[in-house]
């Protein structure tokens, strides 16, 4: 599903400019995870005002 790899990659964009974070946070990981989700959720509000 091209959704599930888009996803994929932004998350995979998000981790980086979390990594670069971590240097001060060091709690990296949990950032990622809620940068990914904040994504899954803007994209579905995004795709749904398109329509």
């Amino acid at each position: 599903m091209e959704g599930g790899l888009w996803d994929t990659g932004m998350c995979i964009l998000q981790y980086r400019g979390v990594s670069l974070l971590s240097r001060v946070q060091k709690n990296s990981s949990f950032l990622q995870e809620l940068f990914c989700i904040n994504l899954k959720y803007f994209f579905i509000s995004s795709l749904l005002l398109s329509f």
